[in-house]
Order: C-alpha cells, then structure tokens, then sequence
C-alpha cells in the first residue's frame, strides 16, 4: 500500500520547543493499517486504540511529513485537511482535549482521526503528481529562495558547458534566486561572468555569487532597485566598469500580486507592479544598449505563459508581461541595424520563491495543473533557453519567444 511505504519511510520534523513530542516517532505498518481500515472519509473510529503517533503524522502543527529522498519533496498534512468551521463543537476536539497527554491549544488538534488517512491518501497523490508545497507561505516579495523548504534545481547534473558565452559578461537582473539564479549558473557554466542585481535578498545573492564562483567565473552582486531609473543606470556603469564590459542583459526581475478580483488590485500594488515588471526592463535596456557590442549583443527579457494564456488572479502581471512581448519585439526592431538582438523567454509555471510568496497554499495545489504536463517546471529546465539566446546557437533569433510551459499551446 503505498501509504504505508510513505508513512514507513518518513521522518518527523519535531518543533525543538515543544517537549512533549520529544518522544517515539516510529509507526509500525499494522499500527497504521489498523487505523487506515477503519477510518472512513468524514467519520471518525474515535480515539480509543489509536496510537499517538498517528496524531503526530496528521497535525501538521505537531510536525511536518518528510517524504522519502528519492521523493525530494516535502509535504504538510495542513494543505489537505477539510476544513472545520467550528473546532470547539467538534466530538473529537472535545475528546482531545480530555486526554492529558494531548492538552493543547485548540488551533493545534486535527478535526477527525478520519483525516489522518485522507490526508496521508492525499499526500502520497501530492507525491505521485510532483507537487511541491509550502509548510507556509512568504509574506515577502519576491520572495527568498533560503526560506523554501523545497528547494529549486538550480542547474542539472548532467548539464555539460561548451564555452558557449566563453569571455562574456551579462547583467541579470532578480538573478539572485529562481529562474535568474539558473541562469546565472547556466552562463557561468559557459563561461561568462556575471553582474547580478537584486532587491535586498543578501543571503540568496550571495549562494547565487558562490555559485557562479564554483563555476570558475567572477560574480560581482549590488542591491539596487529596477524601479528607480537612477539606480538602473548605476548598475549598468558598475558591471562595465568592474567586469570591463557588458555583452548580455537579462531582465528577469518581477513581483506579482495574487488576487480574486480586479476591485482587489491596490493602486499601489498595480503601481509596483508596471513599474517593476516592465519599466525596469525600459529603464535597464536605455542604460544597457551604449555599451553592448554591436555585432554581438543582446537582450533576453523574461516574459511569461501568462502574456497568451492570462490567468484570473495575476490581473496586472499577466498585463505587464503581454507587454514585455510587445516590448521585446518593437525593441528588436529598433537595434536591428547595429546587431543586437532582443528576444524573450515566457516560461510557465516554475517552482520560485514568487510562487510561495504570492500564491495561497491552496492555489499552490492547483497552480501546476494548467499545463499538458501537470506540473511544475524547475529553473534548471529553463536557463539553458537562455543560454541558446545568448550564445551563437541563437544568432538568427531576434524578437522572438521561447516557450518552457510543459507542453501549453500559444499563439507566438
């Protein structure tokens, strides 16, 4: 029974303050057979007989299932259990907190024993579809990648670099974590150096500079802010004069705001938004296009599925990267005749720390399944698209988009 195999091979995180799970943690398979028999949706077989433990794997506030390392994924009970209105009138609360050994606060006790199965049921399905999950969500835009319980793939094992972008040297913008972290690895891989811009995420810049580093190349990171066209410009005259030139720009950087209406959308977050999304882009590319080569430069904008597709609840981002489009091919019309390139990059949906720090944990279940692939994407399966951009491979590329959606059809 492959919920027994999940639960067999897991190990409980146990809160370091909370003493009283200081205890076993082990479940023998009979010990959960016993509970998944009698347990039927919506019902609960009561507490007599039922191991302690069993709670433990089923509240997801008393500690985290942690799958199987082959699994690599991380999955929390929360996402799982039905929701219960009225905790303080429900038989098994009450039940509960009648046992001693289980006196708690009521946020902290599951609603039924029923949903220790359902949820375990569930979370071998989260398993076998990929999912990644949050224990909680980032209140932080755009999110910190060091803060992820499950991590992103940076850049693939097996990937072998060829000296494609040998002696160059880009700016990439958000290229502290997710998809601007690969690429900063993917190019180093190939051999160039790299300027990375981010907002004030030091510690994931500073993995992604060690990063690039381990790669053998030199990494040189400033917090700055795309927004501000001063700052843009700054950035630019820095890169060139400490890696002595700039031959790629990236513009990755971005914040969206998940929201159910278009009467929910703040002025200021709509603001943020434009001004983030695609008057960054403007400002980094006026600075940008003085000193890349003619002949040889080029500019990759990081756009998204949701420029074609839309999606309901990101209003103004999808809005701010149909913009992008038009941005990238009016651009690369315009630096047609000195040689410079401009293309861009729509990924779907990518497992960053965007996702995490913008969408609700119940969006996050969902959120993967609009693709052919039914599930998400990892930055490594996406920086190599730049790499073709950036290199001779894609030297009669120019306002064009390369798609990474999982299999999701768009008029380009």
């Amino acid at each position: 029974m492959a919920v027994i195999e999940a639960l067999r091979n897991r190990h409980l995180v146990i809160p370091e303050e909370d003493a009283y799970h200081a205890g076993r943690s082990e479940v023998s398979d009979a010990e959960v057979e016993a509970v998944l028999k009698e347990a039927t949706p919506g019902k609960a077989p009561g507490l007599d007989g039922i191991p302690i433990e069993l709670y433990k794997v089923g509240v997801p506030w008393f500690g985290l299932i942690v799958l199987p390392p082959d699994v690599q994924r991380i999955v929390t009970a929360l996402a799982y259990l039905p929701p219960v209105e009225d905790v303080d009138d429900h038989p098994t609360f009450q039940a509960t907190m009648e046992t001693e050994s289980m006196r708690t606060t009521k946020e902290k006790v599951m609603a039924t024993a029923a949903n220790v199965a359902e949820s375990a049921e569930h979370a071998v399905q989260a398993i076998k579809d990929n999912i990644p999950i949050m224990p909680e969500g980032q209140t932080y835009q755009p999110g910190i990648e060091a803060e992820m319980w499950t991590k992103p793939e940076v850049i693939r094992e097996s990937y072998v670099g060829a000296d494609k972008l040998l002696g160059r040297v880009a700016l990439i913008t958000g290229g502290d974590s997710g998809i601007g972290r690969s690429v900063a690895v993917h190019f180093a891989r190939e051999g160039a150096d790299v300027f990375i811009m981010y907002l004030d995420e030091h510690e994931d810049a500073e993995v992604t500079k060690k990063l690039v580093e381990g790669e053998g190349r030199r990494c040189v990171t400033m917090a700055a802010n795309v927004r501000d066209h001063k700052s843009c410009c700054e950035t630019v005259e820095r890169c060139v004069r400490e890696l002595g030139k700039l031959d790629i720009l990236v513009n990755n950087a971005a914040i969206q705001h998940y929201r159910s209406s278009i009467t929910d959308i703040k002025d200021e977050e709509m603001e943020a938004t434009f001004e983030t999304n695609i008057l960054g882009p403007f400002y980094m590319s006026m600075a940008a296009v003085k000193h890349l080569p003619e002949g040889t430069g080029c500019i990759i904008n990081t756009a998204s599925v949701t420029a074609y597709a839309g999606e309901a609840h990101l209003l103004d981002y999808s809005a701010t990267k149909g913009a992008m489009i038009a941005f990238t091919r009016a651009l690369s019309q315009q630096l047609s005749d000195k040689g410079i390139r401009v293309n861009a990059v729509a990924p779907g949906p990518i497992w960053t720390p965007l996702i995490p720090a913008t969408f609700p944990r119940s969006a996050i279940l969902t959120w993967q399944k609009q693709v052919p692939m039914q599930r998400a994407g990892q930055p490594s399966e996406v920086g190599p698209c730049y790499v073709f951009l950036a290199s001779a491979d894609g030297t009669y590329f120019s306002g064009q988009v390369l798609h990474p959606n999982g299999g999701l059809p768009v008029n380009s």
